[in-house]
């Protein structure tokens, strides 16, 4: 329980910087 909990924090918070990354990125494109 406490793994799966640990994994889905670190997806989650991998997902949010991935989205920002994309953002920064598209600005920069723009």
């Amino acid at each position: 329980m406490g793994m799966y909990k640990f994994a889905k924090v670190k997806l989650s918070r991998n997902r949010s910087a991935l989205s920002s990354q994309l953002t920064r990125h598209a600005k920069f494109l723009k």
